[in-house]
């Protein structure tokens, strides 16, 4: 009996292999990682809903609605830029695209496409260099027709800003997140403060930040006079338009304008490429180096574009005194009314380009 006592049952364990236990760990880290990118992505859409009908970007990355597929009678125009086609300071539906899509709409049109649309693909700080990367991200929309609204963002040097490339998401998808660019100006914000030296016045470029200027009236109308002060150190003072001339009569544009040019031209060539109409503004003179600039450019156009009817320079350079805050609050970024004006000023040449394009098409 007492043999029996002393004896106890035991079980064998059960080894998992190796196998098993490998399997087991990815299934956990799979379901772990989905469940944390399920919620990231539901939070990422449910901020870009709500921040969209402010102003920021769409889940696409650019601003105001999303343009689904081109509907039948819809000629679509693409805005490339940097802050001041974007509608900096601007409120929501007042930047100068947004007039242009109104304008382009308010007359019937007979032979001509049912409607306009015009989509804003521009985007703070953002240069030439940026252009050709933009109309290749937004190939799928199959603009008609492109504007560059160009010159102040490649004025101090080569600007090789690509905004919507920072987002590996966006490169690979072609979804633009929201949280993670906003969780970084956050923690800049609360380590740096808002201090207007802060934020480069005056030593390097002048960066312009969505929620800058979300403070009273009295501290914006402030703000707006240091930035306009930083600029001029920048940029240069704007004295005598009708006395400067091109650089450079040579198609590289010379040293100093090279680099803009080329950028420029390479984005333009791959426009005209696609099929589109492009429209080349010049926007309102800021310095006498912007008038240099410009008007380089235009030579480059002239020598390298003559005999492209598809493509059209309008100088806006006189159409809005940037000196005059009630159409440019900080001497360069525009009020509602001085974004209407330069809207007008390319509706009015835009519609005499696009009729001459018309013409052109149906006498072939």
């Amino acid at each position: 009996m007492d043999d029996y006592r002393n004896f106890e049952l035991k079980s064998p364990r059960r080894r998992m292999s190796k196998k098993k236990y490998a399997a087991f760990a990815a299934a956990v880290f799979f379901i772990s990682a989905g469940a944390l990118i399920a919620t990231f992505a539901a939070g990422d859409w449910y901020v870009h809903q709500k921040l969209q009908k402010k102003g920021m970007y769409n889940i696409w990355g650019y601003r105001g609605p999303v343009a689904g597929p081109k509907k039948r009678g819809e000629f679509r125009i693409a805005v490339l830029g940097g802050s001041t086609a974007l509608g900096y300071g601007a409120p929501v539906g007042q930047s100068f695209p947004a007039h242009l899509e109104r304008m382009l709409n308010e007359k019937p049109r007979k032979g001509g496409p049912e409607f306009y649309s015009v989509v804003n693909l521009a985007w703070n700080n953002e240069g030439a260099h940026s252009f050709v990367h933009t109309l290749k991200d937004y190939a799928y929309l199959s603009y008609d027709a492109v504007i560059f609204y160009t010159g102040y963002n490649d004025l101090t040097g080569k600007n090789l800003a690509v905004f919507r490339h920072r987002s590996p998401v966006f490169k690979l998808t072609g979804y633009m997140p929201l949280l993670p660019g906003m969780m970084l100006d956050k923690a800049k914000m609360l380590r740096l403060g808002l201090s207007i030296d802060d934020i480069n016045m005056g030593r390097k470029r002048t960066n312009f930040s969505p929620g800058i200027l979300d403070r009273t009236k009295a501290a914006a109308l402030e703000l707006g006079g240091e930035i306009a002060r930083s600029l001029e150190k920048q940029l240069g003072r704007l004295t005598a338009s009708g006395r400067i001339e091109a650089e450079s009569r040579e198609e590289g544009c010379g040293k100093r304008w090279a680099f803009y040019c080329g950028e420029v031209h390479a984005a333009a060539r791959y426009a005209l490429e696609k099929g589109a109409a492009l429209a080349v503004v010049t926007q309102p003179y800021i310095s006498d180096n912007h008038i240099a600039q410009q008007k380089t450019l235009e030579e480059m156009l002239r020598q390298r574009f003559g005999g492209e009817p598809r493509l059209a320079h309008f100088n806006l350079g006189e159409a809005v005194d940037l000196k005059d805050r009630g159409l440019a609050f900080d001497g360069i970024h525009l009020t509602s009314r001085g974004n209407e004006i330069v809207a007008k000023n390319i509706a009015a040449a835009l519609m005499d380009f696009l009729r001459k394009q018309n013409r052109s098409n149906r006498s072939k």
